[in-house]
């Protein structure tokens, strides 16, 4: 039987949802991870940066895409051994286009070869980007499955889709 688990990253604070600041105690895609995770009964670990991006969301994108463009990996917190797992669901917000680059850091530093990584993204219109090809490279030897886009918004609507999805 294969071993499962969800690693992801996830803003709360100040957030873009359906056209607006809003400030979110908890993050869709924690919103979507936890979902995941009681439904299957499964471990989990969430990526929180060393340094993390400003609770102002201006300010956040900004220092986001300042990473992304100068290919900076930021560092994270704890780390987890994946040696026993088999199946990673992959949980990132869209930013700029792909995934966070703290969560490039997270998979820089293991080895992924012969994992399945079953990517989640939530996003208010960039859907997965270029992010599946960017795991694609970061992680050649990972077999990444077909993925589920949720509008970041409307995660508390989609119970029904996200369970679909990981009945799959």
């Amino acid at each position: 039987m294969k071993r499962e688990i969800i690693i992801y990253y996830s803003r709360n604070k100040e957030n873009y949802c359906s056209g607006i600041i809003k400030n979110l105690e908890i993050g869709n895609t924690k919103k979507v991870a936890n979902l995941i995770k009681d439904y299957l009964h499964i471990d989990s670990f969430e990526i929180n940066m060393v340094e993390p991006y400003s609770d102002d969301y201006s300010k956040c994108i900004n220092e986001a895409r300042e990473d992304k463009c100068n290919k900076h990996y930021p560092k994270y917190i704890n780390d987890i051994n994946l040696d026993d797992y088999d199946v990673i669901y992959l949980g990132y917000p869209n930013y700029w286009g792909t995934c966070p680059m703290v969560v490039f850091s997270f998979l820089k530093n293991h080895d992924l070869t012969n994992k399945e990584i079953r990517p989640f993204v939530t996003h208010e219109g960039g859907f997965f980007g270029r992010s599946l090809d960017d795991i694609k490279e970061i992680a050649p030897k990972a077999i990444i499955k077909n993925g589920l886009e949720l509008l970041g918004s409307k995660v508390d609507l989609l119970h029904d889709e996200i369970i679909d999805w990981v009945n799959k």
